[in-house]
């Protein structure tokens, strides 16, 4: 998967490459590189920004959660007491049992959801760091020698595959990029409403 995303990166990066280096007079190979460096920290800060932010509201969410069921209880009582006449009164203590015993079903499963989830992620996360740094120097290789390895793979496909791929490669990207280019536009349509 590392060098699939960095295949898919290296791929993208080739064209704003080679604009910056028909102005800046660089080499694309080096360009490309670069940019393909820059879009793996753009996506840590971005992943660093969004993590401060979910601990942030989950800890906030854990301050106020308290307060929440509070609010709740209170609310089941007075609703109880407007309607005490009317219920029997065994039904008061099943229904005070019942948020009991949610209250306490919810706060257990909420801790162990959240004990899973930092397990998961603390087991997973070496894993995941060493795939990310595979895939940052495999695109940034990739991308230096983006033109080469076109060339060496159309070499092993022949002449008659590679102009079938080029014709596969059109027609999806046409395709795919409109339907795309449709999906955003219903989506911004649907968003201004």
């Amino acid at each position: 998967l590392p060098f699939i995303i960095a295949t898919v990166i290296a791929f993208f990066m080739q064209k704003p490459a080679a604009f910056l280096s028909e102005k800046k007079h660089f080499k694309k190979g080096r360009i490309a590189a670069l940019l393909s460096a820059l879009i793996y920290l753009t996506v840590v800060l971005l992943a660093v920004f969004l993590l401060y932010k979910g601990t942030i509201f989950l800890m906030g969410f854990t301050e106020k959660f308290p307060e929440f069921l509070n609010k709740i209880s209170d609310f089941l009582n007075q609703i109880q007491m407007k309607f005490s006449s009317i219920i029997p009164e065994n039904y008061n203590t099943v229904l005070g049992e019942f948020w009991k015993n949610f209250v306490s079903s919810f706060s257990e499963k909420l801790g162990d959801f959240i004990s899973k989830t930092i397990a998961f992620v603390a087991k997973n996360m070496p894993s995941f760091l060493f795939s990310s740094i595979i895939a940052l120097v495999a695109s940034c290789y990739i991308a230096k020698d983006y033109n080469i390895l076109v060339n060496f793979v159309k070499e092993l496909c022949g002449k008659a595959r590679t102009e079938n791929i080029k014709k596969i490669k059109e027609i999806l990207f046409n395709s795919v990029f409109k339907l795309l280019k449709g999906y955003l536009i219903l989506m911004l349509l649907t968003f201004l409403e």
